[in-house]
Order: C-alpha cells, then structure tokens, then sequence
C-alpha cells in the first residue's frame, strides 16, 4: 500500500470512530439522562425533534460531502515537488453559481418547516375536542400558567384557578398548556427539554410557550433547568412539571385552592407567631389563612379563587401549601424538617446568591417552631 493511501485511511478510521463516539453520548433514556431533549413526551416537543433530526440529516450529509471532497483534494491532489502550477477556477460563472445556488436550495428547504412549526407554536389550540373534562376548566378554555423567573427559582401562577405555587409546576396530562414566561429581575430561560423547546424569560415581557404532556394514566414528572446563566446559583436552578391524569389535576386544583388552617396549639402555633410577627417571614412571602387571606384586584378579600389577584412583587415563594411540594429552594433540596431548618439558619450558606438572609434573630428553637408551622401546611 502506497504512503498515500495508508494516511488517507487513517484519516477515514479517525473520522469513523470519533463520529461513533459522537453517537454513543446520544443515546440513553429517559431514566439515565432525564433532561435529554432526544427523547420528547409531548406533542410540541415531538415537533421540535423532528424539525430537529430533518436538520440533522441534511446537514450531516452537507457535512460528509464537503468534508470527503477536501480529505480526497488534500489526498490525492495536494501540491508535489517540481509540479506545474493548476488551472485556477476563480471567476467561473457556473461554477460560482452552482455553489452559491445549492446551499441557498438547502436552507429554503430548511425555510418551509421551520417557519411552519414556529407559526403552530404561536397559535393557541382550539380546546373545544377535549376527550377528558376537566372540572375546574370551562369546555373550551386551554389552561393558562404564568411562570415568572426569580434568583433562582421558579414561580408557577394560574390566574383562571386562583393558585400561586413554586418549583414544581403541575399540569394536566395530554392537554395543551398555554404558559407565559416571564421574570422579575434578569433573563432567565425556562427550559423542560422533554416536553417543549427554551423560552427567554425577560423583565417586562410575557412570551408564550405551549406545553404537552404525553398520557401515561399516572402522574409522571418531567425535570428541567433555567437554561440562561442569571448569576452565581444559575446552576441550581432548577424546575420540574408533573403531568397528571385529569381527575388527579382537578383534586390537586380543590386542595391548593383551599386556605392554610391555622394551628390550635404547640409548636406549630408558636411557630405561625414567629411567621407573621418578629420572625418577619411574611416580609417576603405569601401565606393564605384566613387571618391573611388574598385579595382581589379591588383590595377586597377574594370569595372566589378565580378573583385572587396574582402578586408579583414578593421576593420569596407563596407557601400556602409548601408541603404538598417535594422539593423547595429552586427545586434542589428534598422538602423535609432538616434541611428547611438549615436553609432557616442560613440560606447564602446553603444556596450562594440567595437574597433570603441570615436571621441572627431567631435561636435555633425559634426556626424549630417555624418549621412546625411550615409542615401543616400541606
């Protein structure tokens, strides 16, 4: 075998492998890589992907022949010693032409599909063929969710149903979710890879995104990641959307609609005291009881759930019903009486950027008392 020949199938055996290697970091499922985009379970993100592999395709072809076509020049037709100087092609009309045509041919075939499924996911869907009711929605009304980014977590609204939540984001399965994103202090981006592409989330602005669950029959958690670097914690960012079965959704609705009781007696009364009085909590976040109960958008006490006015000025979560979630702090630690006892004592520690502060005030049975209360709200 000719020198030349044994370096150009060197070159081909590196190209092989390392694009072997390529493909074996794609593949995986969905309980090894939970945030992988490769594997959608909604309608939306199942258009992306497809949108996505068309791409692919085309361009791993535009790839391999423009790429084949320099290894075999550089191979076969690279410059000896003593050999006459080429016939030089600059200035060939059809040669200019031709590869000026082709790429514009290959981007307008990539034109059609991208701009129709960027139309589709601007356009509410039609509700009204709904093959499951759902009880706290009218018959034709698609859910609507505000998600409002915060340093570092995510705020979770439902203006129709009167429910201010965080870090976890519940939705019916298999029916379209119209969310709109936005934030109240940098960029964010709102990222759930198996069920819908990114969207910025920016101060001032609301951006719809439309989110679909496939149906599974239970409730099935999908996990995601603020995808727009927003400071020292952006990393523990974090979010994640249960999807459940339309029966489980309505239930969820009743229970998070309800007011927080409040306790008769032991810790978890002196414990609502340090809340609203000299613990300050209440500074920063929201807590419907009926002693504090939300407000419509006249500053009356609001009867119905739908005529609570949705508040966004508040620098920390609503926590009406904080244990009925699994996860708090932007959706990193496990929700148990330990590790909100240490957030308590002091959030920067446990969460660098975190604006809630060290309370020098509160001994270490006061913060007890606090997380008494904090666990009856379910």
């Amino acid at each position: 075998m000719k020198k030349t020949d044994r370096r150009l199938w060197l070159v081909w055996i590196a190209l092989v492998v390392g694009g072997l290697l390529l493909l074996s970091a794609c593949g995986g499922n969905a309980d090894e890589y939970p945030q992988s985009a490769l594997d959608p379970a909604g309608e939306y993100a199942r258009k992306t992907d497809h949108l996505f592999k068309i791409t692919l395709i085309i361009a791993a072809i535009v790839f391999v022949f423009v790429e084949g076509m320099i290894i075999v020049a550089v191979a076969k037709y690279r410059r000896r010693n003593n050999d006459e100087r080429p016939k030089q092609t600059h200035g060939n009309t059809v040669l200019e032409i031709g590869w000026t045509m082709l790429p514009a041919l290959v981007l307008a075939v990539l034109t059609v599909p991208t701009l129709s499924l960027v139309f589709e996911l601007a356009d509410v869907p039609d509700t009204s063929d709904r093959t499951v009711p759902i009880a706290s929605l009218g018959a034709e009304e698609p859910l609507e969710v505000t998600i409002i980014g915060h340093q570092f977590w995510w705020e979770y609204q439902y203006p129709q149903l009167g429910i201010q939540t965080a870090n976890e984001l519940v939705i019916p399965e298999g029916e379209t979710v119209v969310t709109n994103v936005t934030s109240v202090d940098v960029i964010h981006s709102f990222w759930v890879p198996r069920l819908a592409g990114k969207q910025d989330a920016v101060p001032g602005r609301e951006v719809p995104l439309l989110i679909k669950a496939d149906v599974t029959g239970e409730p099935t958690t999908y996990y995601g990641q603020c995808a727009e670097f927003c400071q020292l914690s952006h990393a523990n960012m974090r979010a994640h959307v249960v999807a459940m079965p339309a029966a489980d959704f309505d239930q969820w609705v009743q229970e998070q609609q309800q007011l927080a009781a409040a306790p008769t007696g032991g810790d978890a009364a002196a414990g609502r005291d340090l809340f609203f009085g000299t613990g300050t909590c209440s500074g920063c976040h929201v807590l419907w009881d009926d002693d504090h109960a939300p407000m419509d958008a006249d500053g009356n006490p609001a009867v119905d759930p739908a005529d609570r006015s949705m508040i966004r000025t508040m620098a920390g979560p609503n926590l009406t019903h904080l244990f009925s979630r699994d996860r708090f702090a932007g959706d990193i630690f496990e929700l148990n009486s330990q590790n909100l006892h240490d957030w308590i004592r002091d959030a920067p520690a446990q969460k660098p950027g975190s604006i809630m502060p060290y309370f020098e005030n509160l001994t270490d049975g006061d913060i007890d008392d606090i997380v008494a209360y904090l666990e009856t709200l379910k």
